[in-house]
């Protein structure tokens, strides 16, 4: 299977559009506080007990990006809560610098995808090593444009009814990578 990263605007807010969509049944909406670098700010989160894990989705929360942050936090337990991942495609173009993407296979699938580049604020918590502790299994090579070839863990496809249960899986796993690397 062939990947290419989706760089053209419309194309991506389709494709962001279609992932928010699975994000719309079987929570709480719920208002809390979020921390955020040098700080902290009000946001609406939908809290899926079932998972156990909540998501902030905002179209244009960056000026070069789509903002997707979740946590593991029960917010019924906490009003303060604090990000475990994000991934937040681009709005348009090239940009290797963001850690998610959507990826269409030569079949036409669109797939979500992480590049593996963990923010820990510590050493230890990095791309690189959270590669190797994820494994090989669902990482792929995604082709751009520019004829550059990057490696990508391949979350879960668009059209798949349990693309939240992926996401929550991923989130989960980038947890307990992070609570690994602080031993």
């Amino acid at each position: 299977m062939t990947l290419v990263a989706l760089t053209e605007t419309r194309a991506i807010a389709q494709a962001y559009a279609k992932f928010c969509q699975h994000f719309d049944a079987d929570c709480d909406v719920l208002e809390r506080t979020i921390s955020i670098q040098g700080g902290s700010e009000p946001a609406t989160v939908r809290w899926f007990p079932a998972l156990n894990f909540w998501v902030r989705l905002s179209p244009r929360n960056q000026a070069t990006g789509y903002f997707c942050g979740f946590g593991t936090e029960d917010p019924n337990q906490a009003e303060n809560l604090t990000f475990t991942c994000e991934i937040n495609p681009p709005i348009t173009g090239i940009d290797k610098h963001r850690a998610g993407l959507f990826v269409r296979s030569d079949n036409g699938t669109i797939y979500l995808a992480h590049s593996g580049s963990i923010a820990g604020g510590r050493p230890g918590v990095g791309r690189t090593r959270f590669l190797k502790f994820y494994g090989n299994d669902t990482i792929d090579e995604v082709y751009w444009p520019d004829k550059t070839v990057t490696e990508y863990i391949i979350i879960g496809a668009l059209d798949d009814p349990e693309l939240k249960e992926h996401v929550a899986a991923f989130v989960y796993k980038i947890a307990e990578f992070k609570q690994l690397s602080a031993k």
